[in-house]
C-alpha cells in the first residue's frame, strides 16, 4: 500500500480539494462535538446545583429567591423552564392581589387558588385540569 505522501502527490488537483475539504469538514465536526460536550456539560452541573437550591426555597415558600437563583444558573436548561413558569405564577399572583378575580381570569382563579391550598409541590398536578371540569 502507498503512503499518504505518495498518495497525495498521485491525487489531482480536484481529488486534492475534495481532501482539504474533507480535512476542514472533520477538524469542524470535532469542534462541535467538543463544544456541543463542554455546554451540555456545564448545564448538567449547574441544573444539579439549582435543584438543590429551588428545593429549599419553594420549601419555604421563597418564590423570588428561587427566581434570582434561577437567573444566576443562566446555563441550566432546568433553571430557564423553571424561571419562565416561575414568572408567570408571579405575575398571576400579583395581579390577583392588585386587580382582583374578576380582572385575572376564571381558570388562572382557580389554579392560583388551588396552588394557594395545595402549595408548589401540587403544581404539576393542576396543570392537567382543564377549564371546563370547574366551570360549566
Amino acid at each position: 500500500m502507498d503512503n499518504p505522501v505518495e498518495l497525495w502527490e498521485k491525487m489531482g488537483w480536484f481529488a486534492r480539494g475534495i481532501n482539504i475539504f474533507m480535512l476542514m469538514m472533520s477538524l469542524f465536526s470535532l469542534y462541535v462535538i467538543v463544544e456541543r460536550w463542554w455546554t451540555f456539560y456545564k448545564g448538567s452541573r449547574q441544573s444539579y446545583s439549582y435543584v438543590l437550591a429551588l428545593r429549599d426555597y419553594l420549601g419555604k415558600r421563597r418564590v423570588d429567591e428561587a427566581l434570582s437563583a434561577a437567573r444566576k444558573h443562566n446555563k441550566s436548561p432546568v433553571a430557564k423552564v423553571v424561571e419562565s413558569g416561575l414568572a408567570a405564577y408571579k405575575q398571576g399572583r400579583e395581579a390577583l392581589d392588585s386587580q382582583g378575580p374578576e380582572d385575572v381570569g376564571d381558570f388562572d382563579v382557580v389554579f392560583l387558588h388551588l396552588g394557594m391550598r395545595l402549595g408548589p409541590e401540587y403544581f404539576h398536578e393542576v396543570t392537567v385540569v382543564q377549564p371546563q371540569w370547574f366551570f360549566p
